[in-house]
């Protein structure tokens, strides 16, 4: 089957960007819903401008811990055989395989189906990261030949993704402050049952439950100094004397992380404030006809990042996950390009916990080794992926991207799938279909499990508890 017309159409509806092909998508929700015509256009482009200031920040942390990055690097004089070339040539070569088309339009099918039966509180319109689920289609379609297979196991790691945004989007709504929003990115919510799980391991651990380190309390204590803007400036310097940065180098780092903790925060309510029109008269129109049917819009987890803690921990992350790779028996990856998105992977880290840098710390080094074992496993398929569809890599061999890793690891169902390549692709359509409910049931579980939420105050507790928050003690 010659899929070439449909990639290239889809390319280019996607090739436009984020910025443009999400105000794009909203602005026509806004005209089903009967938003004015005025209003839904200045609502679309203010969302647009400000998702084009979060990825001018994104790319102005990429430039700063890049830097980093290649200095620590250098100065270990770590080799590895499978060079991290970062999400965008992920991304790249997703576009160019078979199974983009049939994901795509599978996954867009089955939310659309979730939706209208009330199975998820999710509509998705992040349409630029449906690549994800490409990912685990792809490695099983190369391995079996079979697209309908691989095209199911893709659909079933999205069901899981939609409803682990409908499980989260409380936090969304009351951490981070963004009503109306979940977050089907599976590179960062796939790991949030994960990271509750560890967290409610460490909320029951005598002494180290009561450790609590976040942005406020750092305030609190330091003052002008545990100000966001400071501390990004402070973990700069941090970062760049680790690294022997030269020292004009070394402050133009540590300038740029504390502006990225002013300036994320901001352009997130700017895009909010674009965002928020168009939702509540999507609501009003769908309450009016439909009582009682609540709904989230799915976005990219970008609108995340610009919490303190999480762009913290994602800083801290960096040497870390350099020192992991030289370190971890059987390590192969040489982590670089995704470095500076390692905010993304480890957001629930410190989202389980409502900004517990501790804790995120803890965590992010678990979900740090598993990337980097799961970007080696899907290290071959990503190269055959990227030969597939004409990508020429500047590196010799195998290449990966540290996002290919958390893909691989962050939703459980890719694991046993992925042992299974040599199988019957039938059997492996019936497990993926059968894992799907059983870890929904687990995944569910775990997030319910009650808090103690040791490391607050009484009364911040006592407020969660009273929310309906699963608190004990």
């Amino acid at each position: 089957m010659n899929f070439d017309v449909l990639i290239q159409a889809l390319n280019g509806f996607l090739d436009l960007g984020v910025p443009i092909v999400t105000p794009l998508l909203l602005f026509v929700l806004s005209l089903v819903f009967r938003v004015p015509l005025g209003r839904a256009v200045r609502s679309a482009v203010t969302y647009g401008i400000g998702f084009i200031g979060i990825f001018t920040i994104l790319n102005l942390l990429l430039a700063a811990l890049g830097g980093v990055a290649t200095r620590f690097i250098e100065n270990t004089g770590i080799q590895l055989e499978v060079i991290d070339v970062g999400w965008p040539v992920l991304a790249a070569v997703a576009f160019g395989v078979p199974t983009f088309v049939t994901v795509f339009a599978g996954v867009l099918t089955t939310n659309l189906i979730m939706f209208a039966m009330k199975w998820t509180k999710t509509l998705d319109i992040d349409f630029h990261n449906y690549y994800h689920w490409v990912l685990p289609a792809t490695v099983v379609y190369f391995a079996t030949g079979n697209l309908i297979v691989g095209t199911i196991v893709g659909i079933a790691n999205a069901v899981i993704t939609f409803k682990l945004a409908d499980w989260t989007e409380k936090y969304v709504d009351e951490w981070w402050e963004l009503p109306g929003i979940s977050i089907p990115h599976m590179s960062t919510v796939g790991w949030a049952p994960v990271c509750y799980a560890f967290d409610w391991v460490l909320d029951r651990i005598p002494g180290v439950n009561k450790i609590r380190i976040d942005t406020g309390r750092l305030q609190e204590r330091l003052g002008v100094l545990g100000e966001p803007m400071l501390i990004g400036l402070i973990i700069g310097l941090a970062l760049g004397l680790a690294a022997q940065m030269p020292i004009k180098d070394l402050l133009n780092m540590a300038m740029n992380l504390g502006a990225a903790m002013v300036l994320m925060p901001r352009m997130i309510s700017l895009l909010m404030e674009g965002l928020v029109p168009i939702f509540q008269s999507a609501r009003d129109w769908v309450m009016a006809r439909f009582p009682g049917y609540d709904f989230r819009i799915g976005l990219d987890a970008a609108v995340l990042v610009g919490k303190a803690e999480v762009l913290v921990n994602g800083m801290l992350m960096v040497p870390l996950m350099i020192a992991l790779a030289l370190i971890l028996p059987g390590n192969r990856v040489l982590p670089f390009a995704d470095l500076a998105i390692l905010s993304f992977f480890c957001t629930w880290a410190v989202g389980v916990n409502r900004g517990n840098l501790f804790r995120g710390f803890i965590i992010g080094a678990l979900i740090c080794t598993v990337i980097l074992y799961g970007s080696g496993f899907v290290a071959p398929t990503l190269t055959a992926m990227g030969e597939a569809s004409g990508f020429q890599a500047d590196t010799p061999g195998l290449y990966v991207s540290l996002e290919g890793g958390s893909i691989t690891g962050s939703q459980l169902i890719n694991l046993p799938v992925f042992a299974m390549l040599e199988m019957n692709p039938w059997l492996i359509a019936v497990v993926a279909i059968v894992l799907v409910p059983i870890l929904l049931f687990v995944f569910r579980w775990v997030l319910s499990l009650p808090r103690r939420a040791a490391d607050m105050s009484p009364e911040e507790r006592a407020e969660l508890k009273a929310s309906g928050w699963p608190i004990v003690g």
